[in-house]
């Protein structure tokens, strides 16, 4: 009695701790309870058979409880994330409308200011100079500017029109309208979204020249080197204009794989006098938003009369202008000539730059998954959803194997190490297809069913020691489980039952009297009830996960929908607002300069970019308000709440509500302190990788069964694709 108590309370302790703790700890103490239960037996005073048979038996036990503890621990996890996710939808449409609100807020700062901006510039100049060929030539240029204006602010007010991901190749053609800039590019073609990153980082350096260094001379580098983002380069001397096929001015060491090099972008001016009033004050930290969402680094500051420019701090350096309310001040810095913005991209392993016709290339490609970090593009392991599969594999070798081990039978089935030693090897063999009984169901049970066949076989040769057929029956629930799982991950196919039923009737022949092959018929439909039985009820789960499966692809379309329905009626808002104030002063301004009247074109110039400030301040509006709802989408509101930046690679999908809700909340401690959180989209699942300690971040991964990694920069979370079951 007090035997079978102390196995009651060692369970319940062992499956509170598979319960409440994480996969590690919970593991060492089935291992424990195991070494604590075979001890007992030797301190007892039991044969060092008898502590292997009955230890093995707790093995199978501890095992079972891991893993039933284990299950508990993710139904848990998804039943509260599950909660969460439904109570917050509501506001996934809001999240979408803040999107767009946000997206159209950059797009109205980088392309209308910009043109804007330099009709202002020019048509100040012109005035003050009262030199009438500098006059004509701004009339010209703010009509070609003011009617590119009003084609851009049309794009952005259409409902169902996004404009093109810039290449590089377009900073030709905006370096066209600056006849005063120089330009060195070395590189022809990169990924697109670091190409469209670098001609923002271009268009925002030449606004700004044009706002806080009037006439100033304007230097643009586009080339790829060696390193990391943050290993400093200080700005080169400029060359003529931006052609991709003039050679480049120094070779360059090669890069090997782990180090695929960086896009440098550096944007450098004279200096000169500000035109006041043009600033809106938020452009830098909006590009290095920008930047930062592609891995990279921005650097901002003056650049020295007699040297490279300065140490600035690898985010974002000083500001000038408007800007530097919203900055922290300047460092100390000798008398500067001017300004330099510098971005850092890093090229990735796998899209690595193309370089100018007949130059070699120091990228070499990547074949996808080489050199793959740990825990990208794999599955928890005995951590996750496989939990119950490893413990099933333990309890089909534990179990036969202790019952064996304590058999009183002369001679027992493991007296003879050779017949012992085959044995256990085919209750292995027998055992592992439950580990992929999920993945592959049919190969499953026919790996199950073949290891069966040559058990039956070395049995009747009298390899594996007399009395094994027997233990075939202490595994035949094997088969049962396997064919459970045909019925509800497999196909309908009956089959399967029956000869798992045929094959499970062989052992018993010998033992009863009568023909053989009607009495194996007779047990073979007697071993039917249980195989089809259990077949039937994994169809039963499959329809039951499918049906789970379709309602929530329901709900994911449904929230589409409404997100799509929200962000369209958002950006009609915005487009009305539009037509109201910037597009009819744009209009005014291509008016005015068909009329040749420039004074005029300057103040309905100057109007509509006060227009524009107005209009982005309405947008950005306050940060402030309900919090976003727990998806993987809000992620990137909830690190500009944090003053963080989240960042996405890989192709985007849908993912069931536990993963989104738990990758949330991991994302939630990833982004404090403002730091980066990269969210990668990969086969199976997805990684969260961020600056925080593993401890802060280990149970929440736990519980929705994935792991945790540390890396040099923090940690990395590995979250499995996994649906409802």
């Amino acid at each position: 009695m007090l035997i079978v108590l102390g196995c009651a309370v060692l369970a319940v302790a062992l499956y509170a701790l598979a319960v409440y703790g994480t996969a590690g700890p919970a593991a060492g103490g089935a291992v424990a309870a195991t070494l604590a239960v075979a001890l007992t037996v030797l301190a007892s005073g039991g044969t060092p058979r008898d502590a292997a048979g009955i230890g093995g038996l707790a093995a199978g036990g501890s095992a079972m409880v891991w893993a039933m503890g284990r299950s508990r621990r993710r139904r848990r996890a998804g039943r509260s994330a599950l909660a969460a996710y439904r109570a917050a939808s509501a506001a996934i449409p809001r999240l979408a409308a803040t999107a767009e609100r946000d997206r159209l807020a950059a797009e109205l700062h980088d392309v209308a200011a910009h043109r804007l901006t330099g009709i202002v510039v020019g048509s100040a100049a012109a005035l003050r100079l009262a030199d009438p060929d500098l006059t004509a030539e701004a009339v010209a240029h703010a009509a070609g500017a003011g009617r590119q204006a009003v084609s851009e602010l049309d794009r952005l007010a259409a409902l169902d029109q996004r404009g093109e991901t810039p290449t590089l190749g377009d900073i030709d053609t905006l370096l066209d309208g600056h006849p005063g800039v120089t330009c060195h590019r070395t590189v022809a073609t990169v990924p697109p979204e670091l190409a469209s990153v670098a001609f923002r980082v271009v268009r925002e350096a030449l606004t700004n020249a044009m706002r806080y260094a009037t006439g100033a001379a304007v230097h643009v580098r586009v080339e790829t080197v060696p390193g990391r983002p943050d290993t400093p380069k200080p700005p080169m001397a400029p060359a003529d204009r931006c052609r991709p096929d003039r050679p480049a001015p120094r070779a360059k060491p090669p890069a090997t794989p782990a180090d695929p090099g960086l896009l440098v972008v550096t944007v450098t001016d004279g200096g000169g006098p500000a035109t006041p009033g043009l600033g809106a004050g938020t452009g830098l930290a909006a590009l290095r938003q920008a930047v930062t969402a592609v891995g990279g680094t921005l650097l901002a500051g003056p650049v020295p009369l007699d040297g490279p420019a300065p140490s600035v701090p690898a985010i974002h350096g000083p500001a000038r202008g408007a800007e530097a309310a919203r900055t922290p001040p300047p460092l100390p810095s000798p008398a500067t000539g001017g300004w330099m913005v510098q971005a850092r991209l890093p090229l990735t392993p796998d899209a690595p730059a193309v370089l100018t016709p007949g130059r070699p290339r120091p990228f070499p490609r990547l074949r996808y998954g080489e050199a793959r970090p740990h825990g990208h593009g794999r599955t928890a392991g005995w951590r996750g959803t496989a939990a119950l599969d490893w413990a099933l594999v333990v309890l089909a070798v534990a179990l036969p194997g202790g019952t064996g081990l304590l058999s009183t039978e002369v001679p027992a089935p493991f007296a003879a190490p050779a017949s012992g030693g085959l044995l256990l090897t085919l209750l292995v063999l027998h055992a592992l297809p439950l580990r992929w009984r999920r993945r592959m169901p049919r190969l499953s049970l026919a790996a199950a069913q073949g290891v069966l066949l040559v058990w039956l076989g070395c049995d009747a040769a009298g390899w594996t020691g007399p009395g094994s057929a027997q233990l075939v029956l202490l595994c035949w629930w094997v088969e049962l489980t396997l064919v459970h799982t045909v019925g509800a991950y497999g196909t309908r196919g009956w089959p399967a039952p029956v000869a798992v039923a045929a094959l499970g009737a062989f052992p018993l022949v010998d033992g009863l009297t009568g023909p053989p092959v009607a009495v194996w018929a007779t047990l073979t439909a007697a071993f039917a009830v249980p195989t089809v039985s259990a077949w039937a009820v994994g169809l039963l789960v499959g329809g039951r996960r499918r049906r789970l499966r379709a309602a929530a692809a329901l709900d994911r379309d449904r929230l589409d929908r409404d997100a799509t329905a929200a962000a369209r009626a958002e950006r009609g808002r915005i487009a009305a607002g539009l037509r109201r104030t910037a597009r009819s002063r744009a209009e005014a301004v291509v008016r005015a300069a068909d009329e040749r009247r420039l004074d005029l074109v300057l103040a309905e110039a100057k109007a509509g970019l006060a227009a524009l400030r107005e209009l982005l301040d309405e947008l950005r509006g306050d940060p402030a308000g309900d919090d976003p709802p727990p998806v993987i989408a809000a992620i990137s509101a909830l690190a500009a709440r944090r003053h963080a930046v989240a960042r996405y690679t890989g192709t985007r999908r849908p993912l069931p509500a536990a993963v989104e809700v738990a990758a949330y909340r991991i994302a939630d401690v990833l982004v404090t302190g403002g730091a980066t959180v990269t969210v990668a989209y990969l086969p199976g699942g997805l990684t969260l990788s961020g600056a925080a300690e593993a401890r802060k971040v280990r149970a929440m991964a736990d519980a929705a069964g994935g792991t945790v990694t540390e890396t040099e920069d923090g940690v990395r979370v590995w979250l499995p694709e996994v649906f409802p079951a």
